[in-house]
């Protein structure tokens, strides 16, 4: 079976910046979790921003792209929230992360993920 090299991004959901430094490690292992029920391969370490995320995986060609990136921001919005009592609070059972998400082929760089997750607006925490 053929494999295909992708560079994922996906913003966190308003553009809040929820993903400190103490959750970075256990993000990138969530990750690496989740692309092992698929025969995935996490591609050197992911990218984790305060309001996103970027991550080089290796996927079988057989692997539906939207079912795979679905699986990746669930399971990781659930590792995070029964982590941090503040965020199961402030999202209430929904999801951390967006609907939107970026995805290339080939080796778009930091620059171009970068311009994707900077070009969804930031709104102001509710209070």
């Amino acid at each position: 079976m053929a494999t295909i090299d992708y560079d994922i991004s996906w913003p966190t959901e308003f553009r809040y910046d929820v993903l400190q430094i103490s959750k970075v490690a256990r993000t990138r292992a969530t990750l690496v979790e989740v692309a092992d029920l698929f025969g995935a391969q996490i591609l050197g370490t992911a990218r984790v921003r305060d309001d996103g995320i970027h991550v080089r995986a290796r996927v079988e060609d057989t692997v539906p792209m939207q079912t795979f990136i679905k699986y990746l921001k669930g399971q990781l919005s659930f590792a995070l929230a029964n982590e941090d009592a503040a965020i199961k609070s402030d999202y209430k059972g929904k999801g951390i992360f967006g609907r939107t998400y970026f995805k290339a082929t080939g080796n778009p760089g930091n620059a171009i993920v970068d311009t994707f997750l900077d070009s969804h607006q930031q709104f102001p925490r509710p209070v």
